[in-house]
């Protein structure tokens, strides 16, 4: 990993294709985008000059520049000031500052189960207010889903969810672990926690403000 650094020296003496796949493989680990052909075919005659001080502009506010005899990546935009709230497991309607509302319902065994990434049913034996609750993603979350332990950024770049939402999206953690991503995924963990006919279960749900 090279940090979002290249070397020109080095750079400049390896062959097109290979300079193409190294600034497609920096660009993506520090910006969690891809970058086009044209903007890699920029990069690589930006590098060939090596004017100091020169830069230019690329996908997902991030820019590039000549420093140091170094391609440097950096990203424009200002953090977004992540939340740091916790909601505790309990009944009730949570409103969230994103217009999103949460919504935990103690439901009878009778009701449909729910079949969308907005709701999830989860049954009663399985979770309570002592082993569950839910925050905004952290800084090297990941999430069990499909046999594969996956990085929460990068489904969250891959559904291209706004910057507000993302931040402040109430993850489900339940024994230290990440069960569920409202509207993006839900965790293994979770195979033997879901109800079946017959179970008491509660009813977890992510709704847009009205």
């Amino acid at each position: 990993k090279l940090g979002g650094k290249i070397p020109l020296e080095s750079f400049n003496s390896i062959h097109n294709a290979m300079k193409s796949r190294v600034l497609s493989i920096v660009f993506e680990e520090i910006s969690g985008a891809t970058l086009e052909r044209v903007h890699v075919l920029d990069l690589i005659k930006l590098c060939e000059k090596a004017h100091p001080h020169s830069s230019l502009s690329l996908p997902n506010k991030f820019s590039a520049a000549i420093e140091g005899g170094e391609l440097v990546f950096t990203a424009n935009h200002k953090k977004t000031q992540e939340n740091t709230y916790q909601i505790n497991f309990s009944e009730g309607t949570f409103d969230l500052s994103n217009g999103l509302v949460l919504k935990i319902t103690k439901d009878s065994e009778q009701s449909a189960p729910q079949k969308n990434l907005h709701s999830i049913d989860i049954k009663e034996s399985c979770i309570s207010c002592e082993n569950a609750y839910f925050r905004p993603k952290a800084d090297g979350d990941v999430i069990l889903h499909n046999g594969m332990s996956k990085k929460i950024k990068k489904l969250y770049n891959e559904k291209k969810l706004p910057l507000d939402i993302r931040n402040s999206l109430p993850l489900l953690v339940l024994d230290g672990n990440i069960a569920w991503i409202p509207t993006v995924a839900e965790s293994d963990i979770l195979k033997d926690a879901k109800r079946k006919d017959g179970e008491s279960f509660y009813r977890i749900s992510i709704e847009n403000r009205k």
